[in-house]
């Protein structure tokens, strides 16, 4: 008798590859990240040798952070005996000064507060509660902040009304100025003209001035002081027609910056999602590569805010 034997083929197993990311759903996959955002740590005396403060600090900031499209990070520059400690621009400092009091001062124009501790809070170990305090009241507030949508290439049309009967035509300081204060990263149809006195109702987009004395007085010290005054009113004017948040009040840089920073990033999401839509997927692709070295360098932790705001906004 005959019995059929069954023979099994020997089994093979291929090694499974998983299909790797096109190049927009790399882009997609990296800007689920939050954007790294340095926060430079600092003494503006001598110091203290802490022992794992900044790290201490970061671990506060860490647990009461919102989720948010940015992650705060600590930068340790704290060098004992007063040294000079170089901060790249435009960057948030924390810098550190021991008193007998608590306070915490905000910079009117950079992004830069001093922090007053006592020893009393340094025994207690409440040192890092009160880095992070005021930090997320101060410094970081406005990137916690919903905007509105914002068109970069909006132009804003502002009239410039100089006052009196001074001959002296100074709309040329005027523009120089707005096109150079701090931060400003807007699009200007600066309009000039002149009055014999201010009206009674006043419109948002019109700002007035007026020369006292004679025409030198412009160029003295006080002239330019008071000269700074103006541009400051015409600078604070742009709050209603921005919406910026309302905090903090005493430094609309940071706001105007917080909303620098929510454009880049809209606009590379909006690039992204556009050439998806456009079926322009493949990593090789120039449009690709273009947004992939911008992305790149959003991701960094020093990175100019201002370069990434010049390449994006001409998408």
């Amino acid at each position: 008798m005959w019995f059929l034997i069954p023979i099994l083929a020997p089994l093979i197993l291929f090694p499974f590859y998983p299909l790797r990311p096109n190049g927009i759903e790399e882009l997609l996959i990296e800007l689920e990240k939050p954007v790294p955002i340095p926060i430079y740590v600092k003494y503006g005396d001598y110091g203290f040798n802490f022992p794992d403060l900044v790290e201490a600090a970061q671990v506060q900031l860490d647990s009461v952070q919102p989720k948010s499209k940015y992650n705060f990070t600590l930068v340790d520059r704290l060098q004992l005996g007063g040294k000079e400690v170089v901060i790249p621009p435009n960057e948030y400092t924390l810098e550190l000064y021991l008193v007998d009091e608590v306070a915490a001062i905000l910079d009117n124009e950079d992004p830069h507060i001093l922090l007053a501790y006592s020893l009393k809070i340094v025994h207690s170990n409440d040192l890092p509660y009160f880095m992070v305090q005021a930090i997320s009241d101060h410094l970081i507030y406005s990137d916690l902040m919903r905007f509105g949508d914002v068109n970069p290439n909006d132009v804003m049309e502002i009239e410039i009304v100089q006052i009196g009967d001074n001959k002296r035509n100074i709309a040329a300081n005027v523009t120089e100025y707005l096109m150079n204060h701090s931060f400003n990263f807007l699009n200007y149809d600066l309009n000039y003209s002149s009055a014999t006195r201010k009206p009674g109702e006043l419109n948002s987009r019109t700002f007035y001035f007026q020369i006292n004395g004679t025409e030198e007085d412009v160029f003295n010290i006080k002239g330019v002081e008071d000269f700074t005054a103006f541009y400051d009113v015409v600078y604070y004017g742009l709050e209603e027609i921005l919406s910026l948040p309302d905090h903090p009040k005493n430094n609309l840089n940071i706001r105007m910056f917080s909303l620098l920073k929510h454009i880049v990033i809209e606009k590379i999401h909006k690039k992204v999602k556009d050439l998806k839509a456009q079926g322009i997927t493949k990593r090789s692709d120039p449009r690709i590569q273009q947004v992939k070295s911008v992305v790149r360098d959003l991701y960094s932790l020093e990175k100019d805010w201002l370069n990434l705001y010049r390449q994006v906004k001409i998408w």
